[in-house]
Parts: structure tokens; sequence; C-alpha cells
């Protein structure tokens, strides 16, 4: 498939999110054509934001840690925790908001708040050079939605 082949990153999450009893090939082909093409990012210029840059975010991971504990030892399951946008490449932290917002349009949820933060932190990244993690930190944005349980 033509769309595939030039969206490869796009099409390994729709095949590891979807199966074919939610979407269809078509679903999926006008899905993709929706995407803009890839292309091989070789700038590796962008700096990442660690955990000891943002004392929130530690603060954040050290009271999901804590919650966790506590619901084990009362015995619930735990949630697990996913990784930190901060943890993915800035690359594929792009390209995977772009998916979610396509996603969230489709669905027609494109004027949601999620949308919003998505595409504001988007247009940042794009015009002021800030990195994702650091915009989306910045917009108070959960970006453990954008990455894949696996």
């Amino acid at each position: 498939m033509t769309e595939a082949r030039e969206r490869p990153a796009a099409t390994v999450e729709l095949l590891t999110s979807r199966t074919p009893e939610t979407i269809t090939v078509d679903q999926a082909r006008a899905f993709l054509r929706g995407l803009p093409v890839e292309t091989e990012n070789t700038d590796t210029t962008e700096e990442t934001m660690t955990t000891n840059d943002d004392p929130r975010a530690a603060r954040l991971a050290e009271i999901r840690h804590s919650m966790n504990a506590f619901n084990k030892s009362n015995g619930r399951s735990v949630t697990p925790v996913c990784a930190d946008a901060k943890d993915i490449e800035p690359a594929k932290l792009k390209r995977l908001a772009e998916i979610r917002f396509s996603a969230l349009h489709a669905k027609g949820q494109g004027h949601s708040q999620e949308a919003r933060d998505i595409r504001t932190a988007l247009a940042t990244h794009e015009k002021v050079g800030t990195p994702l993690a650091q915009a989306f930190a910045q917009l108070d944005f959960d970006a453990s939605k954008l990455i894949p349980n696996t």
C-alpha cells in the first residue's frame, strides 16, 4: 500500500493499536492519506528535557509511584506506569502527536481541549523551536496519551 510505504511510523502505530475488527482497510488508507508524508529527520540538534530540568515532572513521577505502592498494599490493581514523553526521541514524539491529532479530527473531536493542546504544542515547536516534551509540560498536557500502551 503506497500510503503505508510513505508513512512507516504511522503504519506501525496503526497496526499495533488497531485490529481488523476495529478498522477496515479502506478506513486505514483514508487515515494514512490524511497524514503528511514522513521524511527522515537528520537534524539532531533538538534538546530533550530531563526530569532534573523539570521539578514538577519529578514530583509527579514520585506521586504516581507512591500511589501505585499504596494501591498494591491495599489489594487494588496497580496502574501501569506509561513511558514518559521525555524518554521518547523528539522525532517520534512529534509523529505520535501528529497521529493523535489526526485521529481526534477523524473521530470528530478536533475542537476538544486535547486537540487544541496538541495543535498548540506542535505550532510552538514549529515556530519557536521549543522541544515538544517541554511544550506539553508547559501546557500541563498528559503526553502519555500519545504513547501506545504495550
